[in-house]
């Protein structure tokens, strides 16, 4: 028992110690409590998570994981790199899009965590933002959905694309805070998780997972634009799906609106 209780404090140790090194405060790939809510997982558990988000914090910041490695049965392109973890699988995405005439990439980790590791219908965490190739170079790793300059590099966007990608941003903030988006508008019935807005769609995920025997939801925006008429490219999504503790998922959504 003493020798969980001291890796799991290395654990947070380490998570803390990836994050201390963005530009911004991240959300951490795993959420959980600590003291009485903090999840009982085995050390073997404890040591592929500390991994895992080694990996996620190196990847936001345009690094290659730290743990995981090439994974020779997968063709990795310069658009998509694959990499083998302990029990988890790393898909770096780096598309080319254009939204409203702008050119960027679409770029993130996307986690596979594998049966045994992880049980529920969805096991894929995804963190892809939309960088311009100026903005790519950085590599900031805020939680932005779009990262594009300012000032004389400022995308040339019309007023109308100014306005989408303002609403687009603040609807994907909403829900990262665990409330409901600020102007795109219900699409289907009461319960649906799918909100439409002008030229764009936000769905909200909310996917019970059991990681380590731990339960807890995979959750977060998952942002589809409008593809540009202007390109025949299909829009990959912008998304912010990572895992909290059934505890941390009722700490999130019962937050009181400031």
């Amino acid at each position: 028992m003493i020798y969980r209780t001291l890796s799991f404090s290395l654990l947070l140790l380490a998570l803390n110690a990836v994050n201390a090194i963005a530009a911004e405060p991240l959300h951490p790939l795993f959420q959980f409590g600590a003291g009485k809510d903090k999840p009982n997982w085995s050390l073997k558990t404890q040591k592929r998570l500390q991994a895992c988000e080694a990996d996620y914090q190196a990847v936001l910041h345009g690094k290659k994981p730290l743990h995981a490695e090439v994974d020779p049965t997968q063709e990795s392109t310069s658009s998509d790199q694959f990499y083998q973890g302990d029990r988890y699988q790393i898909h770096v995405t780096r598309t080319t899009v254009f939204i409203d005439g702008v050119k960027g990439v679409v770029y993130g980790p996307i986690i596979e965590l594998e049966d045994g590791f992880a049980e529920g219908e969805m096991l894929s965490i995804m963190r892809t933002s939309f960088y311009t190739a100026e903005e790519l170079k950085k590599t900031d790793p805020s939680d932005a959905p779009f990262h594009v300059s300012a000032g004389k590099n400022r995308p040339a966007w019309d007023e109308k694309a100014q306005k989408r990608i303002e609403a687009c941003a603040a609807d994907y903030q909403a829900v990262l805070e665990g409330k409901k988006p600020v102007h795109a508008q219900l699409a289907g019935a009461p319960n649906s998780p799918f909100y439409k807005g002008a030229g764009y769609q936000v769905e909200i995920i909310k996917e019970p997972i059991v990681i380590g025997g731990v339960a807890g939801f995979l959750y977060g925006p998952m942002l589809d634009l409008e593809p540009d008429p202007s390109h025949t490219e299909d829009m990959d999504s912008i998304s912010h799906i990572t895992f909290y503790t059934a505890e941390e998922m009722k700490n999130l959504l019962r937050k009181p609106t400031p």
